[in-house]
């Protein structure tokens, strides 16, 4: 993506993640708005730094709008932090592409692993995952008490 574009990127990504958070039930509206603004400022201040890549596609497929962005979080791993296909370009293998052009990134720049978080509730994500051929690898539960316990 160009620099121009990083901005409303950056924005919609944090949107996103705050709509994810609060969705998935682990934050409150306040508590996600709060994370979603610290995590976005932690990941961004890396920007330019040889572990972080935002990109999208260009040129012809640019209307894809494919995007992933790659940044350092544990030794020899990549951690796409984001990975969006819009809604009218879903079900055509864009992001099979770009899970394919994730991998090529991790290996370029000498990691050898790849993880990805998806909250509960993105079917399709985790079902792009898995044919893909990723496993998971942590898994979270959580249970709001406060909406009723029997007993």
């Amino acid at each position: 993506m160009t620099a121009a574009e990083y901005p409303a990127w950056l924005a919609a990504g944090e949107q996103g993640y705050l709509a994810d958070m609060v969705r998935a039930g682990s934050h409150t509206p306040e508590q996600a708005r709060k994370k979603a603004e610290e995590d976005s400022a932690r990941c961004s201040a890396g920007r330019g730094h040889l572990r972080q890549h935002p990109f999208g596609a260009s040129g012809r497929r640019r209307a894809d709008r494919q995007r992933l962005a790659q940044a350092r979080h544990l030794p020899e791993v990549t951690y796409g932090y984001s990975l969006v296909v819009d809604p009218e370009f879903r079900g055509r293998g864009h992001g099979r592409s770009a899970m394919a052009i994730g991998e090529q990134v991790t290996w370029d720049v000498g990691d050898r692993v790849v993880m990805f978080n998806v909250f509960g509730g993105h079917e399709a994500a985790m079902s792009l995952y898995t044919a893909v051929g990723y496993r998971v690898v942590e898994e979270t539960r959580s249970c709001d008490l406060a909406a009723g316990v029997d007993g």
